[in-house]
């Protein structure tokens, strides 16, 4: 955990981390620099799983590789100063990474709560591999403090690159995913604050670059697997409770669309035409989906309340 002038909700991150129902860690926490109370706060805790390391200000990417040099584990746990880590997380984490022996990173959904600790929506995260592949594509699959990773693939594909700060997680999921398979823990075991003083909030433009040419690149890349079994990923969300499912569902079929249409642009129609004939036929939700997102293009209005003005 790097922490850099993060008094205000540090003593809810540490202590949401050493309440864990899994036990056997240690706690790294790089105290980059800060200039505030970060450092006595640490030190008033007595417990020998934290190792704390205080260093000069190098900047969040440095810190994240340097926790990663220290660390002993066989999994590497990410953790924000500012967020919460419910208590089973990493007990959650570890079970599916020692009974998936190839899977290389896991995270989980998300609660989103606000500065003072209101809960504001609960993100949820796809789950296998084929489609997060997908959504690696377009977008950031995990929510990063919420990741476990085996730390000696982590080594193997370099860490964080400093080069792509703002976005150096999404830039480490497509590396890790090159060397092991990807995987989400759909139950929202980890609370992000979101905070307008934060990274993400004061860094959205340089990180909304850093992605699209990430995207691009695996876009490009034709050894990168861009199509997926639709069909049988929307039916392995169908057993979930009703608002999870349809977040998820649309995830994946907006991903799937966002591909048709970059494979479009590029010039790819037949590419782009099977997607669409794919993404038609893939169900009840895939026909509504691409119903809709035609009807949009031409301009027709294909909602309830209009069929209903018609008949």
């Amino acid at each position: 955990m790097p922490v850099y002038n993060g008094e205000r909700h540090l003593r809810e991150a540490v202590d949401s981390i050493l309440a864990q129902t899994f036990a056997d860690f240690e706690f790294i926490i790089i105290n980059d620099g800060s200039t505030d109370d970060t450092e006595t706060i640490i030190r008033s805790y007595d417990d020998p799983r934290i190792r704390l390391t205080t260093q000069t200000n190098h900047g969040v990417v440095y810190s994240r590789n340097r926790g990663i040099a220290l660390a002993r584990g066989s999994y590497i746990a990410p953790m924000d100063s500012d967020d919460i880590s419910a208590p089973a997380r990493l007990a959650t984490e570890v079970e599916l990474l020692s009974s998936h022996p190839t899977v290389a990173v896991v995270g989980t959904s998300i609660i989103r709560i606000n500065t003072a600790g209101r809960e504001l929506r609960t993100d949820y995260y796809l789950a296998h591999d084929p489609e997060l592949r997908q959504d690696l594509t377009v977008r950031c699959p995990f929510a990063h403090g919420s990741t476990m990773m085996r730390a000696d693939l982590v080594r193997k594909v370099g860490g964080y690159r400093q080069e792509f700060w703002v976005a150096e997680d999404y830039d480490l999921w497509r590396r890790l995913a090159a060397v092991g398979e990807l995987a989400n823990i759909l139950e929202p075991l980890y609370l992000y604050r979101e905070n307008a003083q934060g990274l993400t909030a004061s860094h959205e433009r340089s990180m909304s670059d850093f992605a699209m040419r990430i995207s691009g690149e695996l876009l490009d890349d034709p050894n990168y697997q861009k199509d997926i079994p639709l069909r049988r990923c929307l039916a392995s969300y169908e057993r979930l409770p009703r608002g999870p499912r349809a977040a998820v569902i649309a995830r994946i079929l907006e991903n799937y669309f966002r591909i048709l249409v970059a494979c479009a642009r590029r010039g790819e129609f037949l590419v782009a035409l099977y997607r669409f004939v794919k993404l038609m036929s893939s169900g009840t939700a895939g026909l509504e989906f691409a119903t809709k997102r035609l009807a949009n293009r031409l301009g027709i209005d294909v909602s309830p309340s209009s069929r209903r003005l018609q008949a």
